[in-house]
Order: structure tokens, then C-alpha cells, then sequence
């Protein structure tokens, strides 16, 4: 099946026979599919839950807004964050401390996430929210509060020696 070259970790791409790099292509292929699929699903469980915090102002005209708004949410996000970028650059520049620079970072990606949120919410077809700062504050929070969980747990098993 093998030649009796070692299996390494780094063996050069050109030493890699046409099999090699077709199986090593799909699998990519079959990753990166899988990632986006992880990141569409959490998008969507994340659209659906401000959606029932916020039944009110929210209204569909089905389930494929849903579908879009999570599709959409990553151009949205980074049309945002590149408009808060000069907002980045002009905090790292002026040298703050660390903890107010961790501070300010953590300031800039609330700001670009609620834009982000806020353009959802305001341009996704066929998805018609009454007070769209609402749903996407709420969001917001909710991305800021699973990213303090998150933190403080790899934080914990860094602590543990996991």
C-alpha cells in the first residue's frame, strides 16, 4: 500500500505521490466543509435563541430567513470590523497599558460584533425585526458571555495541567 518511505510528519508536498495528494486534498476539502458546517450551525442556534428572547420583534416569512441570516452574518461581520479597524489601529498605537488595551480590544469587538448583528438584522431578506438594536445588543451579550466562558475555561485547564 505504502512505498517503504517512512510515514513523517514532514514530508515535502512534492515527495507525495498523485494518491497522496488527492486523499490529502479531499480530506481537506472534507474539513474545511465540516468546520463551515459547525460555525453555520452555531450561527443559526445563536439567530434562533435571540429570536425567541425577542419573539416581539422579530418576524420571518419562514424558516429560509433564518437559513440567510446565518449565511450573512460573516460579510456582515467583516464589512464591520473593517470599518472599526482605524478605531483598532488608533488604540494600539497610543500604547495603552496591557489590561487597557485588553479593555479597548474587548470594547472594539463588542462594537464590531453589534454592527455586525445590527446589519443582520437590518438587510436579511425576507427577516423584518421592529427595533433591530435590540436583538443585536442581545446577541452581543450573548457572544461576550461565551466568550468569558470559553476563556475562563481554557484558563482553568491551562491551570489544572490538562
Amino acid at each position: 500500500m505504502y512505498d517503504d518511505r517512512r510515514l513523517e510528519d514532514d514530508v515535502p508536498w512534492t515527495q507525495l505521490s498523485l494518491r497522496e495528494k488527492a486523499l490529502a486534498a479531499f480530506g481537506l476539502a472534507g474539513l474545511s466543509l465540516g468546520v463551515l458546517t459547525a460555525l453555520l450551525l452555531a450561527l443559526l442556534a445563536l439567530g434562533l435563541t435571540v429570536a425567541v428572547a425577542s419573539s416581539r420583534l422579530i418576524e420571518t416569512d419562514g424558516l429560509m430567513p433564518w437559513l440567510w441570516a446565518a449565511l450573512l452574518l460573516v460579510p456582515y461581520s467583516l464589512v464591520a470590523s473593517l470599518c472599526l479597524s482605524p478605531l483598532r489601529l488608533l488604540t494600539r498605537s497610543a500604547r495603552p497599558s496591557q489590561r487597557t488595551a485588553e479593555a479597548l480590544d474587548a470594547v472594539a469587538s463588542m462594537a464590531s460584533t453589534f454592527l455586525g448583528m445590527l446589519l443582520t438584522a437590518s438587510f436579511t431578506p425576507g427577516l423584518h425585526v421592529h427595533a433591530p438594536w435590540l436583538p443585536a445588543l442581545l446577541a452581543t451579550l450573548l457572544i461576550a458571555l461565551a466568550n468569558l466562558l470559553i476563556t475562563r475555561r481554557s484558563r482553568g485547564a491551562q491551570g489544572s495541567g490538562r
